[in-house]
C-alpha cells in the first residue's frame, strides 16, 4: 500500500504515474493530480509537501479575455496564483494558448509582470487569420516598463524560455506592432522560438533586443513580406557576442509568388559551426 510507505517514496510514485511530458501542466495532468490529492488525507499531505508537482501549468482559452468588470480575467488568476501557491519557491512553467483574440487584460498582466519566478513561458494564438497580437505587445511593454519603476531590476531575473506560435499572424507596422525588448525583461534568457504567419518590413528588427550574450538556443519560423531587402535583419549575432550559442534554426520563405518559395533551415550544435554556415548566407539573404 502506497499509505504504508515514507512520504519521498510516495512521491516517487505519484511522480511515475503523473509524468508524460505531453501532458505535462495540462488539464490532463492538472485533473490527475487533484484526483490523486482527493483520494486520502495521507495523499494529500504528500502532494501538497512536493512542491514540483505544482510548478506547471498549461491552459487552453476558449474565451475572449476583457478587463474587469468581466469576471473572467479575475477568476483565471485567482486559479493561476492558487495552482502555483503550492510550487513554493520552485520555477514555474506556464503555457497559454488563445482560440480567440485577447483583449487588453489589466489583471493578468500585472499578474504575469509581477510574479519573478517564471522559468519559461509560452503564448500561442490559435485563431487562424490575425494581424498583429496587441495583448502580448502590451504585456511585453508593461514587463518592460517594470524596470524603469523598480531601480533597474529586470521583473524576470530567472527567466530561461521563451515561446511565441502565431503561425496565423501577420505582423505589420504600427502603433501596436510586435516589439519584444527581451534584454531588458529577461537577460538571462537561454531559448527562444518565435513562430509567426508573416513578418512586414520594419518588422524584421523585432529581434534587436535578443539576448544573445545568454541565449543557447533561438529559432524562427515564419514568411517574410517580399524579396526587395536583400539583407538578413534578425540581428544574427555577432560571435563575440554570442558564445554560449548551441543551435540556431531559422525556417523562412518569401510570400512574393508561390512558385518562388524559398526555404533556409539550419542548426548546428556549436558556435562555430553556427556561424560559418549562416554568416555567408547574410550575402544574398
Amino acid at each position: 500500500m502506497i499509505n504504508d510507505l515514507p512520504p519521498e517514496l510516495a512521491a516517487q510514485i505519484f511522480d511515475l504515474l503523473t509524468f508524460d511530458p505531453s501532458q505535462f501542466g495540462s488539464a490532463n495532468h492538472r485533473e490527475v493530480i487533484v484526483t490523486l490529492a482527493t483520494v486520502c488525507r495521507y495523499w494529500h499531505e504528500v502532494l501538497l509537501a512536493h512542491p514540483q508537482f505544482w510548478s506547471k501549468r498549461r491552459l487552453r482559452i476558449t474565451s475572449r479575455l476583457r478587463n474587469e468588470p468581466d469576471p473572467l480575467v479575475p477568476r483565471l488568476v485567482a486559479h493561476l496564483k492558487r495552482w502555483f501557491e503550492h510550487a513554493g519557491d520552485l520555477p514555474r512553467n506556464l503555457s497559454v494558448t488563445f482560440e480567440t483574440t485577447p483583449r487588453e487584460t489589466k489583471t493578468l498582466y500585472n499578474y504575469l509582470i509581477q510574479e519573478h519566478r517564471w522559468k519559461a513561458l509560452e503564448f500561442v494564438l490559435d485563431v487562424g487569420q490575425a494581424t498583429n497580437w496587441t495583448w502580448l505587445e502590451q504585456l511585453m511593454r508593461g514587463a518592460a516598463k517594470w524596470k524603469g519603476r523598480n531601480d533597474g531590476h529586470h521583473c524576470w531575473p530567472s527567466f530561461q524560455s521563451l515561446t511565441i506560435r502565431a503561425e496565423g499572424a501577420t505582423f505589420i507596422e504600427g502603433k501596436r506592432s510586435l516589439h519584444l525588448p527581451l534584454q531588458s525583461i529577461a537577460p538571462n534568457l537561454r531559448g527562444f522560438l518565435l513562430e509567426v504567419g508573416r513578418l512586414y518590413d520594419p518588422q524584421y528588427t523585432v529581434l534587436a533586443s535578443v539576448p544573445w550574450e545568454s541565449l543557447r538556443h533561438f529559432e524562427f519560423n515564419g514568411t517574410l513580406s517580399d524579396e526587395t531587402h536583400p539583407h538578413w535583419h534578425f540581428h544574427v549575432p555577432d560571435p563575440t557576442k554570442a558564445r554560449n550559442l548551441e543551435s540556431l534554426t531559422i525556417h523562412y520563405r518569401y510570400a512574393y509568388q508561390s512558385s518562388y518559395i524559398r526555404e533556409v533551415a539550419h542548426s548546428d550544435g556549436s558556435l562555430g559551426s553556427a556561424t560559418r554556415r549562416i554568416f555567408p548566407m547574410r550575402k544574398w539573404l
